[in-house]
């Protein structure tokens, strides 16, 4: 029998299986005869740019930048490539400018894949780690001094690279994209809150760049290998993480959903999506739902007029299924999330194998009703009354529509779902299982254009709930310690020279640690249809604290966006939901979801007033809806 032609994705995965049966935890890299050459350079205002050669790997499989230290501990660029860059400049030097310095990788094979850390000592400072692209791109912001650029071989055959650094200066822009530490704005107008109206400043908020003692944040993204619109994630305790893709590849143009699964922490995902058992091939919205304390997988899809839960226990091996989830009929923009029994409460659980209440919830139109199932997604029933009317007594009898965002549990069974409602950020909570709601405003002061609103519970029950405003659209932040009858005043979390965000969402881990992301964009002109948005994600370790630190950083290179143009409402093929969590899995690592709507052209563009899921119509709707995974890699520990 003839042999398959190796192409170099086998050879690489040949290399990296030989490393596993040799026992070794990573394939380390095997240099060639020199390491980079030269080892170091200088960039400065009168000499701007510096180039080298990395050395030749002719297989290197490292996947943990941590299996990379510094030069000290690895003189002879054994384990991974070392570059010295000195920066010669003072930090004074941009007391009055914007800028830093640009570094850049480069290789030939586009199955070849480099990671890069910066770091100034200790501290990385800036990072890039792609999937899928033959550059990566890192910028340090008003760099000065020494740096050691770390290049890591994360999955290569006989390749090598090309670096360049490159010293940019600008006066009196905005900051460039990227990582970024800094204090929020809160909003405290006391003259607003007694109006109790929506009352927004004229000016704009902007937040600025601080020095402080936590590590940068550091993240890697790649493609997930198809097309996907609101994608969601999970993550097990096992560091399994599944993906919901949904894209119009059914019959006739039709949308069609996939479950994958990654076992490699996002090198690879395969097709797990389970069997319906019958005859429909047409989904609507996706949602992929891991319980973190069982690690039991839902996999959701939307049918017209009802829809299909299906459960797994073994990581998506095995499936039972639901063919008729939430307990009503008529439902559109579901959401999946289990909590503990309040205490006290009479209702009984069945499922040994899953003690929590699992929650669905949904949109109605006419309002926003919840299902409840005792016995870990089997059945569901009515939970109670509906957690939003559709016209709400509360704003003059006003109709406020029936959609929300993602609900969410505390570790003691309080249910909350957040939505833009009427036009402000409210919550509804149950202390009962979701048969009684308690609907209440986050801010009677910042308003809400969407929505989609989202919240979160750390370990100790304080929630944190993020949305936008409609005057600026940027992301503000409160916070509640009360379990959502008060809240906190407003902070606004844009990183610097951030002037527009779309869709934030929070996710929480331990007291005090959230992670939020966002699509952003630095260019103020909404009519400019090219302007570019970068995918940003923000931390945070000390959200209780009075003036918290916020550390954050973009999950795409700074040269390639995940979007151009405007960005309302479904910002062009991204659809409805993007998600953030926190996994149980050791380390536990923030993941996301996003959807690259800027891959086929460079100058690829979308118009504020597109209405189509694609661009055959001419309308300037962004085509592209690339599903696109997001990991942290490094930086400040979310902890669970």
């Amino acid at each position: 029998m003839a042999l398959p032609r190796l192409t170099p994705v086998h050879r690489r995965l040949i290399a990296v299986g030989a490393a596993a049966t040799l026992g070794l935890t990573a394939l380390q890299a095997l240099p060639s005869a020199q390491a980079a050459n030269p080892d170091s350079g200088v960039v400065k205002p009168a000499d701007r740019t510096v180039t080298w050669n990395g050395q030749n790997y002719p297989a290197g499989a490292t996947v943990d930048p941590e299996l990379c230290p510094p030069k000290s501990a690895d003189p002879e660029d054994l384990l991974c490539d070392h570059f010295t860059l000195k920066v010669s400049v003072t930090k004074s030097y941009w007391a009055d400018r914007d800028g830093g310095a640009e570094v850049n990788i480069e290789w030939a094979d586009p199955d070849d894949d480099f990671d890069m850390y910066i770091y100034k000592g200790d501290d990385l400072v800036a990072s890039s780690a792609q999937g899928s692209t033959r550059s990566e791109t890192a910028f340090i912001y008003e760099a000065f001094g020494t740096y050691e650029v770390r290049v890591l071989p994360f999955l290569v055959t006989n390749s090598g690279y090309q670096g360049t650094a490159t010293f940019q200066t600008r006066t009196g822009e905005p900051p460039l994209s990227g990582p970024a530490e800094y204090h929020g704005t809160r909003f405290d107008d006391f003259a607003c809150a007694r109006a109790k109206l929506p009352c927004l400043p004229d000016r704009e908020p902007r937040n600025t760049r601080i020095d402080s003692p936590f590590p940068s944040l550091a993240l890697k993204m790649g493609p997930v290998g198809r097309e996907s619109a609101e994608p969601t994630i999970g993550v097990d305790k096992q560091g399994r993480a599944f993906y919901a893709a949904a894209t119009f590849d059914g019959p006739e143009g039709l949308a069609d959903t996939r479950l994958l699964r990654s076992t490699n922490n996002g090198r690879t995902w395969g097709d797990v999506t389970p069997p319906t058992g019958q005859d429909l091939p047409v989904t609507l919205d996706p949602y992929v739902y891991v319980e973190e304390r069982s690690g039991r997988v839902f996999n959701l899809d939307l049918y017209v007029g009802s829809s299909f839960l299906s459960f797994s226990d073994d990581g998506g091996k095995t499936y039972e299924t639901n063919p008729a989830a939430s307990g009503d009929f008529v439902n559109d923009h579901q959401t999946l999330f289990a909590g503990p029994k309040p205490l006290g409460s009479p209702l009984k659980l069945t499922d040994p194998d899953f003690r929590e209440i699992l929650y669905y919830c949904f949109n109605r139109v006419s309002d926003s009703s919840c299902g409840r199932s005792l016995d870990g997604g089997r059945t569901f029933s009515k939970s109670g009354l509906p957690a939003y009317p559709g016209v709400e007594p509360k704003e003059n009898g006003a109709f406020c529509g029936g959609l929300h965002g993602h609900v969410a549990t505390d570790h003691a069974g309080r249910v909350f779902l957040p939505k833009g409602h009427c036009g402000r950020p409210y919550i509804s909570r149950s202390n009962d299982a979701g048969t009684t709601w308690t609907r209440r405003t986050v801010s009677d002061r910042i308003d809400m254009p969407d929505n989609q609103s989202a919240i979160a519970s750390d370990r100790e029950n304080n929630l944190y709930y993020v949305w936008y405003d409609s005057k600026h659209r940027l992301p503000w932040l409160a916070i509640s310690r009360d379990h959502g009858r008060t809240w906190g005043d407003p902070i606004m979390i844009a990183p610097p020279g951030v002037h527009e965000v779309q869709w934030p969402t929070v996710a929480a881990g331990a007291n005090g640690r959230i992670a939020i992301t966002f699509p952003g964009t630095t260019e103020k002109d909404q009519g400019d249809l090219t302007r570019p948005w970068d995918y940003h994600v923000v931390t945070s370790v000390n959200a209780l604290s009075s003036n918290p630190t916020f550390v954050s950083n973009i999950a795409n290179p700074a040269t390639d966006p995940v979007h151009r143009g405007d960005c309302p409402g479904r910002c062009g093929n991204m659809l409805d939901f993007l998600d953030v969590i926190v996994s149980p899995a050791a380390g536990h690592s923030v993941w996301a979801t996003v959807v690259d709507t800027c891959t086929a052209l460079r100058d690829c563009k979308s118009d504020p007033d597109a209405v189509g899921f694609s661009d055959a119509n001419g309308d300037g709707a962004a085509a592209d809806m690339r599903g696109i995974y997001v990991k942290q890699v490094g930086g400040p520990n979310i902890g669970w």
